[in-house]
C-alpha cells in the first residue's frame, strides 16, 4: 500500500499542477493600441494579456475592416479566400510557453468588409 502511495501521490500532484498553467482570467491588461502594434509578433504575451479588454470594450461585431486595421494595425496574416485577418497574441501567461510551439490567436472575419465574427485559438 505505501509503494502504492508513494507512486500515486507524486502523479496525482503533478496532474493537478498542470492546471495551473491554464489560468481561467487573462484580462492582466487594458487594451493599448500602440501596445498591441509595438509588440507585434516579437513573442511577448502583452496582447494576450489585453484580449479580454479588446473584446468587451473595443471589438465588435460590425465594424469596419478599416477601423479593425486602424485598431489593431497590419494582420500577421491574411486569408483572402475566408475574408480572415489573423494577429498573433502569443502565449498565455504562466503556461509554460517552454513546452508549447505554437501560441494562440486572434482571428477576424469579414463579410462586406465589416466583422463578422471573431474569436481567438491556440494554433
Amino acid at each position: 500500500m505505501n509503494k502504492l502511495l508513494f507512486f500515486v501521490f507524486p502523479l496525482i500532484i503533478y496532474l493537478s499542477g498542470c492546471s495551473f498553467f491554464e489560468p481561467s482570467d487573462y484580462s492582466l491588461s487594458k487594451f493599448d493600441s500602440a501596445q498591441w502594434i509595438e509588440y507585434g509578433t516579437v513573442g511577448e504575451n502583452i496582447r494576450y494579456e489585453m484580449i479580454n479588454d479588446l473584446f468587451n470594450k473595443h471589438l465588435s461585431i460590425g465594424l469596419k475592416k478599416e477601423t479593425v486595421t486602424d485598431l489593431l494595425g497590419t494582420p500577421d496574416y491574411i486569408n483572402e479566400s475566408d475574408n480572415e485577418y489573423s494577429y498573433y497574441l502569443g502565449w498565455p501567461p504562466n503556461s509554460g510557453s517552454y513546452m508549447r510551439i505554437d501560441g494562440e490567436v486572434l482571428s477576424i472575419s469579414f463579410q462586406n468588409d465589416v466583422v463578422k465574427d471573431y474569436y481567438h485559438y491556440e494554433s
